[in-house]
């Protein structure tokens, strides 16, 4: 497996996660793979559809309340941002072994 970021920048992450439940990750897609993102996202944008409120069975359409679109991301649909897939199974085989999570993607 590709390894995009050492080890250390994630276990430094992980610990700033653990201490503000929230970390922000300056340029944690290089220059190339975001724009590789950003054109992919650019062209599903037709498929992009209005973000819904509550649970599943009582997901309601509320412009008031949440005017954002959204696009569900799938692994074996959306194959093509390839590197942000990468990280994303970095990430996940991170989680799972330093913060004993059981994540899969």
């Amino acid at each position: 497996m590709t390894k995009y970021h050492h080890i250390e920048n994630w276990l430094s992450w992980v610990d700033e996660l653990s201490d503000k439940n929230y970390v922000i990750i300056d340029h944690f897609l290089g220059n190339d793979s975001y724009q590789t993102v950003k054109k992919f996202l650019l062209s599903k944008l037709p498929e992009f559809q209005l973000a819904g409120i509550g649970t599943l069975d009582k997901n309601t359409i509320d412009k008031g309340t949440r005017g954002d679109l959204t696009y569900w991301l799938s692994k074996s649909r959306d194959t093509e941002p390839e590197t942000f897939w990468g990280l994303v199974d970095e990430m996940l085989n991170i989680f799972n072994r330093h913060c004993f999570m059981s994540l899969m993607g």
